[in-house]
């Protein structure tokens, strides 16, 4: 397997993506599952700890809701603005899939590039987490690197995605990074406000 292949997903696999709904439906629980985490984790006393026993069955509730809903908006945004672009480009060989079935293929590609930089946030996440005071040694410089590295590496494996299953004529696949990279960016600011919208609206935090 080439490195490429291990840092990006083989392109074989992102090829292998489908219009199946029941994976997109899981894909996008999963996808508001790790928007959500790290907020959790943090409140987790706050929303979880020394609750009734109906007041914290309720919590799960509006915790799997918003995992729903959230995957739902992150998934969605990102790709039926970029999948209405893609469209205007020129491909060296038409596709012939509906454009429902397109859609779906570019929102699972999205989904599977979450599977190359998840592990990566954990591993910021567990060294740096929300603290001010850090040790400052050669993992902590790792884990900071990773975080400046993390949005450029993302917009690559998407882009490789992309990239698998259209034929872009050259001009136009070498605008898929830049596109990706500028979208995926933005996005990531807007929904790490709207978040902590959500928490403090569902849970008073």
């Amino acid at each position: 397997m080439k490195f490429s292949d291990i840092l990006l997903l083989p392109r074989s696999l992102y090829q292998k993506t489908d219009g199946r709904k029941v994976t997109l439906y899981i894909g996008i629980f999963l996808i508001g599952a790790v928007d959500i985490a790290s907020d959790i984790v943090y409140n987790w006393q706050n929303i979880f700890g020394s609750k009734s026993e109906v007041n914290l069955v309720l919590n799960i509730l509006i915790t799997l809701f918003l995992a729903v809903i959230i995957g739902f908006i992150d998934v969605t945004f990102f790709a039926l603005p970029l999948f209405d672009i893609f469209k205007k480009f020129k491909k060296e060989e038409e596709v012939r899939e509906p454009h429902d079935v397109q859609r779906i293929r570019l929102m699972k590609i999205y989904m599977l590039a979450h599977v190359v930089i998840v592990p990566v946030e954990l591993i910021v996440y567990a060294t740096l987490g929300n603290s001010t005071n850090l040790n400052y040694n050669l993992v902590t410089y790792i884990a900071v690197l990773l975080a400046y590295v993390v949005p450029f590496w993302f917009a690559a494996a998407i882009s490789r995605g992309i990239k698998s299953i259209y034929n872009f004529v050259p001009v136009f696949r070498g605008l898929v990074f830049i596109l990706v990279f500028i979208w995926t960016y933005a996005l990531s600011y807007a929904f790490d406000f709207g978040i902590d919208w959500l928490m403090k609206l569902f849970y008073g935090l």
